[in-house]
């Protein structure tokens, strides 16, 4: 599966230990079940497909690990 990190979810994982923290530390470890794309800069699309979730749904959704 191929997961696009927004920069905030970067910037929450360095400052807090909460669901983004897991999901950048998982992929980082190499034992997360997806792949990290980045975009420089994302832009608002409709209908949004992906859709667009936050770090603790995709952690319920998916796990981390």
């Amino acid at each position: 599966m191929l997961v696009v990190l927004d920069a905030n979810v970067f910037v929450s994982a360095a400052i807090q230990r909460g669901a983004s923290y897991r999901i950048v530390q998982s992929w980082l470890a190499g034992g997360a079940s997806f792949e990290v794309v980045m975009c420089p800069a994302l832009l608002e699309w409709e209908p949004q497909r992906p859709p667009v979730i936050t770090p603790s749904e995709f952690e319920q959704r998916f796990g981390t690990g």
